[in-house]
Order: structure tokens, then C-alpha cells, then sequence
């Protein structure tokens, strides 16, 4: 009970400074853009940082229960989703013109198996907008998701993916040279340090 507590008070701490930190790396964007995971996931990396603890930026699925069981007319998605289909022709084409395919971007912490969206208040905005025949009729989406990738959520899902990830690694590097105003500096930017990506 102690240590639950204390860890609340760590992610009531934490939790501002990812949204500072975005504001402070990204001040042409709004911090209201559902478009955004692979910046946010970026940013919460490099808060952690600042508390010594490893995060890694993840890309792969992700699925989040838009319609519970007891709606459920066995025929219409449940799920509103992000999918990474590698060997779709929109994915081929995507990656072809140094972009992103469909997927989503999140922050892995490998030390205890947790995940961090900063997205996860966008899910029902982006539902209307992406999939707009699916009415969502499930719990409201948390502010952000901060859980252990085995305790997520009933019905969300988080499937990372090694080849998902390398693109989003190398996309932030390109993103990170491309950016102005003055040198990298890795106690702000992950992306000023990569390492070879590693499998979460």
C-alpha cells in the first residue's frame, strides 16, 4: 500500500513534466492534436529519463474496447484500433515515402513491464473521425494510460512490434536532425542518443 502510494505521487509528478517537455520540443504543435504519439512518446522517454528510469519509444498495434461484450452484435468491430499491416499496400506505400504506416507509438519501461500513452484522451475524437460508422458505447478512455502491459484495461491491447519500432526509431532521428534551434541535447531529446533499437 506504501509502495502504491508513493508511486502515485511519482506519476502525479511526472505526468506535467511530459506534457512541459512537449510543449518545450514541439511549440508549433498542440498538445490538443490527437496526430501525435510518436512526439508524445518521445517525450515521455525523455522525461524519464530525468528520474534515471529507462523508457524506451514502442511502435505496434493498438486496440481499445469501444463496445462492451453485452453491446456486442456479433458482427461489427468492438475494437477502435491502430494497426500495423507491414505488408499492406498503404503501409508499403507509406514506408516507401519515408513516412509512418498505420500503427501507434507509446513508451515501454522494460526495468517493470509498464506502459505510457499520453494519447489515450484522443481515442473517442479519433474514433469519430477515423471509423465514424463505430459508436462508441465503453468506459471514456483514461487522461493517459500508465499500467503494466500485463494489467492493462480489460478489452485494450498493446502488441509491439520489433519492425514498428525501428521506424519509428528511425523516423524520431530524422525528426531530431531535422528540428532547429541550436545542438541535440540529451537530456531532452532521447533521440540525441539512439542506440540500436531493442525488442520490448
Amino acid at each position: 500500500m506504501l509502495r502504491h502510494r508513493v508511486m502515485k505521487k511519482r506519476k502525479a509528478k511526472i505526468i506535467p513534466r511530459i506534457r512541459q517537455a512537449f510543449r518545450r520540443l514541439y511549440p508549433d504543435l498542440s498538445i490538443d492534436d490527437p496526430m501525435q504519439c510518436v512526439r508524445w512518446a518521445n517525450a515521455t522517454c525523455s522525461v524519464l529519463r530525468t528520474f534515471n528510469i529507462e523508457a524506451l519509444p514502442v511502435g505496434g498495434s493498438m486496440n481499445w474496447l469501444a463496445v462492451p461484450p453485452h453491446l456486442d452484435d456479433g458482427v461489427s468491430p468492438t475494437h477502435f484500433s491502430y494497426e500495423f499491416e507491414p505488408h499492406s499496400m498503404q503501409s508499403q506505400f507509406a514506408m516507401f515515402s519515408g513516412n509512418l504506416p498505420e500503427m501507434h507509438a507509446w513508451a515501454y519501461l522494460p526495468a517493470t513491464d509498464e506502459i505510457i500513452d499520453m494519447t489515450t484522451r484522443h481515442l473517442q475524437v479519433q474514433c469519430a473521425r477515423i471509423a465514424p460508422s463505430m459508436v462508441w458505447q465503453a468506459d471514456d478512455p483514461p487522461d493517459y494510460l500508465w499500467a503494466r502491459a500485463s494489467r492493462l484495461p480489460e478489452g485494450v491491447y498493446y502488441t509491439p512490434d520489433i519492425n514498428a519500432t525501428e521506424l519509428l526509431h528511425g523516423i524520431l532521428i530524422r525528426m531530431n536532425r531535422e528540428r532547429s534551434g541550436g545542438p541535440k541535447d540529451a537530456s531532452t531529446d532521447l533521440t540525441a542518443s539512439y542506440e540500436a533499437p531493442k525488442s520490448p
